[in-house]
């Protein structure tokens, strides 16, 4: 055998963790016209553990023997030297109280005012319900056995008196300094803190003629602790830009002594048998782990977001053959990051992980107008409606027929640009453009949008220009999302309905629908990526939206 590797690691099949949750709450009739809610909840949302103990985690500080002794190590969960006397790694909330009040007033036997305000616990970090995050370095094991000549010699023999895979170490390894050198995860204790919303609303609902009802809302929250990749412990202090390309140079003595960046740990004759000498860039001896590449943080719970909506509603419940439901939402949703492990554009990270100002832009989730209407009505023709025929076959023809549709209309969202193309000393998430002033951002094109990446032909959605590649060790000033925004989305979903009853005990519905009936098309897959060096920046070649979809369909009922 010339070459042969092997998955090998301790079953991680009892990762588990706990919930308990208790809530009392009350309605008050003040008086005929005013109506109190009031509520609490209490919530203990255990962190994730290990029945085995097979569980282990960045410690920020725990004295790393192969790295002179410095801060920053490998812990075991456990009891014992190197464990951390401890199942978990982040810290169980205890003081999870949710208070809730809200209020109903009739001013009148056609208008009434409610409002409220509430606490809600969300569910993100170490305690999202979605299956084992249990870290495990130190547990598994990837053994490799390769032949040193080109297979003039293998690596080892399938038959023969000494033959099979060799033997190998195997795991445990609960060594401290196992990822140095390499990457690192990290659960912190904050990470078992969930997200939590504070939400207010106050709207006011009014009968019109018609049997039409009519609800003019305001809605806001104020969330704290939820998914984001903002933290980068282990990203380089921006003081140290100023020293430009010396740091990507190797740390020697004369770059120590010259600049004054003493090498983050030396090994002596009193210092840990494993001890290994640090080598590296002048950059890496200068970050706060300077012993790992990156400090990866999957679980954190540091971002915040802002929400601020006017609701409009408008309904008619189903009367004379007539039901209709229309709403409209103005809203702005400011936020820091979008969703637990959507490791995409909109939640690529901070550039600057000591500066926020930036991360605190548009959610690209969220369109700031969108109208729904949603209707149904029924042809006022045949048996016990208001036009014939009454009975017979022109009953059987032209009544029975229902026609409902579903209209959503909403703009666009916005997105970001990134500049992979600079130096990334800082050991970023990511890293954005600069937008040069005065240039639009967004170009005009005549007539019909023309998809593609092909100059000349296409239409470029972004201009280039508006962008520049900041200047080597700075960061671009471009915000994570930015102003404009992609193509609004419109969409028709239309139903044609016939009943047919035969002898009374049958009855047999057609129904014909058609999905985005008109055929509508968005445009998607925008390319935001190196607007200085990428000839595709700015060009989108995919389509967003679903096809024209026509479904026939019966159902038989007895």
């Amino acid at each position: 055998m010339d070459n042969a590797s092997q998955q090998y690691a301790l079953q991680e099949i009892t990762s588990h963790f706990w919930y308990m949750g208790a809530y009392v709450q009350d309605d008050y009739k003040v008086t005929h016209k005013l109506t109190v809610n009031l509520g609490l909840r209490y919530d203990i949302p255990w962190t994730r553990a290990e029945k085995n103990n097979i569980f282990s985690d960045f410690d920020p500080n725990l004295p790393n023997p192969a790295a002179g002794g410095i801060l920053g190590a490998l812990i075991f969960a456990g009891n014992g030297p190197g464990h951390c006397n401890c199942t978990r790694f982040s810290n169980t909330r205890f003081n999870l109280f949710q208070p809730r009040v809200g209020f109903a007033y009739a001013l009148n036997n056609s208008t009434v005012v409610r409002g409220g305000v509430g606490i809600f616990e969300g569910s993100a970090g170490d305690v999202l319900e979605n299956g084992s995050r249990v870290f495990s370095d130190g547990f598994n094991a990837a053994p490799n056995f390769s032949t040193t000549n080109n297979g003039i010699t293998p690596a080892f023999y399938l038959t023969g008196s000494t033959y099979g895979f060799p033997t190998f170490s195997k795991p445990p390894f609960l060594d401290p300094s196992l990822d140095n050198g390499n990457n690192i995860n990290y659960i912190q204790p904050a990470d078992g803190t969930p997200p939590r919303v504070y939400f207010w609303n106050m709207d006011l609902q009014h009968k019109l003629p018609g049997n039409l009802l009519l609800d003019v809302g305001y809605v806001g929250n104020y969330a704290n602790h939820i998914s984001s990749n903002l933290q980068n412990l282990d990203q380089l202090n921006p003081t140290y830009l100023s020293l430009g390309n010396v740091l990507l140079q190797t740390l020697t003595p004369a770059l120590s002594t010259q600049y004054n960046v003493p090498a983050p740990w030396t090994c002596t004759a009193s210092s840990a048998p494993d001890c290994v000498p640090f080598t590296g860039t002048v950059g890496q001896a200068l970050r706060p782990y300077p012993q790992y590449n990156y400090i990866n943080q999957p679980m954190q719970t540091s971002g915040w977001s802002h929400y601020n909506a006017l609701q409009i509603k408008l309904q008619r419940q189903f009367s004379a053959g007539i039901s209709l439901f229309v709403s409209y939402t103005y809203a702005s949703l400011l936020t820091t990051g979008e969703s637990q492990h959507q490791y995409l554009d909109g939640n690529g990270g901070s550039q600057n992980s000591f500066d926020y100002s930036k991360e605190l832009s548009p959610s690209t989730s969220e369109p700031p107008q969108i109208l729904n209407i949603t209707y149904v009505y029924q042809l006022p023709f045949g048996k016990g409606k208001k036009f014939g025929p009454h009975s017979g076959a022109g009953n059987a023809i032209l009544g029975g027929w229902r026609v409902s549709a579903i209209q959503r209309y909403q703009s666009g969202t916005p997105f970001n640009v990134d500049d992979p193309e600079s130096p990334d000393v800082l050991i970023n998430y990511e890293l954005r453009a600069s937008i040069v002033p005065g240039v639009p951002i967004k170009n005009q094109w005549r007539g019909k949008f023309v998809p593609g990446n092909t100059p000349g032909v296409s239409d470029q959605y972004l201009n280039p220009l508006a962008f520049s590649q900041p200047a080597p060790f700075t960061f671009g000033n471009a915000p994570r999302t930015l102003s404009v925004r992609g193509f609004a989305w419109y969409n028709e979903d239309v139903s044609l309905a016939k009943e047919f009853k035969f002898a009374e005990r049958f009855d047999f519905t057609f129904q014909a629908n058609a999905f985005n009936v008109f055929n509508r098309t968005l445009w998607g897959g925008l390319d935001t990526g190196s607007p200085g060096t990428n000839s595709d920046f700015g060009y989108m070649n995919a389509q967003a939206n679903s096809a024209r979809v026509l479904q026939l369909s019966g159902s038989l009922k007895f």
